[in-house]
C-alpha cells in the first residue's frame, strides 16, 4: 500500500502535475508527487521537510540550536541529506550542566520539581494544572488541562469539530487542489463563513486548454509566467507568483494565512510566529496552527470517506483505502497501489483494460468511417488495434481522410525508420489498414519513460494537451486536441476547422475540406453534467468553451 503524508505537499500545490519514473531509476525530481517504483524515496532537496526528513534546503520548521540542542544553544543549524548537522551550534560545556540534580542550569528547561518561573499558564495561557520534567530535562504539558471546559467557538482560528475552516483557517485544503482534481488551473481562493464552512464561490477553475504555462507569456488566469514551470524564483510551476499573503505555502515560507499582519502567529514575511498564545498541542481534537488535521478531526475532509479523499489527491477511487491522522497531526493517505489489467492508469501505463490515455479510439487513429473498439495490450503500454475496422477506401492507391499511407503506393510503402525515429533501424510499413506499422523499427527504449527526450515531440506519460495546439500546427483557425502517440510522435487527427461551432448542436464530421470534431456547443452540451464528468459529488452548471473542443468547468463546485 503507498503511504503519503500529504500535509505540507498540500499547502505548496503539488497537486497539478504528476511525476513518472522509470522502473530501477532513483527518483530525482523534486515534484512532491514523485516515487520510485516501490514508492519507497522521499524527496529530499525540494525545501518541503516531508515524512522521515528533519529538515529540508533552508527550512528548519520551528528548529534552532536551542530547540535541537538546549537553552544555551547558539549558532546555526545546517541540513545534510534531510538530517538536522548541529556542528555550527555553540553550546555550553557539558561539564556545566547536569540534568537530574534538581538544579535549573543553561540548556534545561525544567530539573525534576524545578520549572523556573514556568507554569501551565505562562506556557498555555487558559490551562491551569501541574507541569512535568522530562528525564531529559524538558518540560511535558500533558498535566496541563483548560481551567474551564473548552466550548468550540466560531471565529477562533481553530478548526473545532463540525467545522470546515475558521477564518483563514482551511487546514490545509485549497482552490488550488479543488481545481487539480479536476485536472486544471485555478484562479481566486476560498472564503470562510461566519458558520465556518468553506465557500468555495470565489474558487474559479479553469481549463488548461486557455493558457499555456511556462511560454513566456502572461494570458487569460495566469499571473506571472517566467517561461519555466519551476517553484522557488518568484512564479511557481502553476503560474501564480510566489509572494507572502497570498494564502499559498510557497517556496521558502513556513507559513502563509492569506495577509502580511504580525501577531498572528505567522508573521508579515510569513515566519511562523512562537509564542505561548501560537502553540499548538497535537491530540487536542483542534487543527492549529501547522496542523491539518487533529485526532478524529479531518477538518473539510471528515466525513468525505477515505475514497473521495484519495480521489481528492489524484488518486482512482478504492474500496481498501484509507485515511487517518498521524501522531504528528498531519493527514496521512493509504491508498492502494495500482497495477496492469486492474482498468485504470497508473503512473508508466498507456492504457488498462479498455482505458486509453489521451482518449484514443478507432476513430481518433483510422478516421470517419472506422469501427471496432480499441483495447489494450498485456503490457498496458500499447494498443491493440486489431479490432478496429478502417474505412473501406483503404487500398485504392491513394491517400484518403485520416489514411497515413496507402499499401499500393510503391514509393509510399516503405519508408526509412530513422527518419521518423532518430536512433531507429529498420524500414516503416504501409499496412493493409493504411497505417505506418513500426513493429519492423528498432526503436532506443526511450519513449514512454516519462521524460521528453531526444528525437520525441512529446511523451504520453507527461504530456499534456495544452503542450501543442491544433492553431499551433494547423493554422489560425483550427480546433481540436493534439494527442501524444505510443511512439512519442503528436497526433493532429482530432484537429479541425469547424464552421459549424456556435450552432447550438454538437456535431462531428467533414465539412468537405477538414474534418472537424466538436466535444459540445452553445447549449448542447451532449448529455454532460458537472457530476457526469467530475464525480457525483459534484453539482453546478457546466459550460461549453466557445470554440467547441471542451467544457468549461468554471461553475462546477462541490456539493
Amino acid at each position: 500500500m503507498r503511504k503519503l503524508a500529504i500535509a505540507l505537499c498540500v499547502l505548496s500545490g503539488c497537486m497539478l502535475t504528476a511525476c513518472e519514473v522509470d522502473c530501477g531509476k532513483d527518483c530525482d525530481r523534486s515534484d512532491c508527487g514523485c516515487t520510485d517504483c516501490d514508492h519507497k524515496s522521499e524527496y529530499c532537496g525540494n525545501g518541503i521537510i516531508e515524512l522521515g526528513e528533519q529538515c529540508d534546503g533552508m527550512n528548519f520548521a520551528a528548529a534552532t540550536c536551542a530547540t535541537v540542542l538546549g537553552q544555551g544553544c547558539t549558532g546555526y543549524l545546517m541540513c545534510s541529506s534531510c538530517k538536522i548537522d548541529t556542528s555550527l551550534c555553540v553550546c555550553p560545556k557539558p561539564e556545566t550542566r547536569q540534568c537530574g540534580n534538581g538544579i535549573l542550569e543553561a540548556g534545561e528547561q525544567c530539573d525534576k520539581t524545578d520549572f523556573g518561573s514556568a507554569t501551565c499558564a505562562s506556557l498555555r495561557p487558559g490551562t491551569s494544572g501541574q507541569l512535568l520534567c522530562d528525564s531529559d530535562c524538558t518540560i511535558d504539558l500533558t498535566g496541563c488541562a483548560p481551567a474551564q471546559p473548552y466550548e468550540p467557538v466560531c471565529g477562533n482560528g481553530v478548526i473545532d469539530s463540525g467545522e470546515q475552516c475558521d477564518t483563514n483557517n482551511f487546514g490545509g485544503y485549497t482552490c488550488h487542489i479543488k481545481c487539480a482534481e479536476a485536472g486544471m488551473n485555478y484562479s481566486g481562493a476560498f472564503t470562510c463563513t461566519d458558520q465556518c464552512k468553506v465557500d468555495e464561490r470565489a474558487c474559479k477553475c479553469i481549463p488548461p486548454e486557455t493558457a499555456i504555462c511556462g511560454n513566456g507569456k502572461v494570458e487569460t488566469w495566469e499571473e506571472c509566467d517566467d517561461g519555466n514551470v519551476k517553484d522557488g524564483d518568484g512564479c511557481s510551476k502553476a503560474c501564480k507568483l510566489e509572494v507572502c499573503g497570498n494564502g499559498v505555502l510557497d517556496f521558502g515560507e513556513e507559513c502563509d494565512d492569506g495577509n502580511t499582519a504580525d501577531g498572528d502567529c505567522c508573521s508579515s514575511t510569513c515566519k511562523l510566529e512562537y509564542s505561548a498564545a501560537c502553540a499548538s498541542t497535537c491530540g487536542n481534537g483542534r487543527i492549529e496552527l501547522g496542523e491539518t488535521c487533529d485526532d478524529n478531526n479531518l477538518g473539510y475532509y471528515t466525513g468525505m470517506g477515505a475514497e473521495k479523499v484519495c480521489k481528492l489527491f489524484g488518486y482512482q477511487m478504492s474500496s481498501s483505502a484509507k485515511v487517518s491522522c498521524s501522531d504528528t497531526c498531519q493527514i496521512v493517505l493509504d491508498c492502494p497501489e495500482r497495477k496492469c489489467g486492474n482498468g485504470s492508469l497508473d503512473d508508466g501505463e498507456f492504457c488498462d483494460g479498455g482505458v486509453i490515455r489521451n482518449g484514443y479510439t478507432c476513430q481518433s487513429i483510422f478516421g470517419p468511417g472506422s469501427t471496432g473498439t480499441l483495447k489494450c495490450d498485456n503490457t498496458c503500454l500499447h494498443t491493440d488495434k486489431s479490432s478496429c475496422t478502417p474505412p473501406s477506401n483503404c487500398g485504392n492507391g491513394k491517400v484518403n481522410g485520416n489514411e497515413r499511407c496507402d499499401p499500393n503506393l510503391e514509393d509510399e510503402s516503405k519508408f526509412l525508420c530513422s527518419s521518423y525515429y532518430p536512433g531507429s533501424t529498420g524500414n516503416r510499413v504501409c499496412s493493409s489498414v493504411c497505417r505506418w506499422e513500426d513493429d519492423s523499427c528498432t526503436i532506443p527504449p526511450t519513449c514512454g519513460n516519462g521524460k521528453w527526450d531526444e528525437g520525441e515531440d512529446c511523451d504520453p506519460s507527461v504530456f499534456v494537451s495544452y503542450a501543442q495546439s491544433c492553431a499551433g500546427a494547423m493554422g489560425p483557425g483550427s480546433t481540436g486536441t493534439v494527442l501524444c502517440t505510443e511512439r512519442c510522435k503528436f497526433s493532429y487527427s482530432l484537429c479541425t476547422q469547424s464552421p459549424a461551432c456556435g450552432n447550438n448542436k454538437t456535431e462531428n464530421g467533414t465539412n468537405g475540406t477538414a474534418r472537424y470534431h466538436e466535444v459540445c456547443d452553445g447549449t448542447d452540451l451532449n448529455g454532460k453534467t458537472c457530476a457526469k464528468l467530475l464525480g457525483s459529488e459534484y453539482t453546478g452548471t457546466l459550460g461549453c468553451l466557445s470554440n467547441c473542443t471542451g467544457y468549461d468547468y468554471t461553475n462546477c463546485r462541490l456539493k
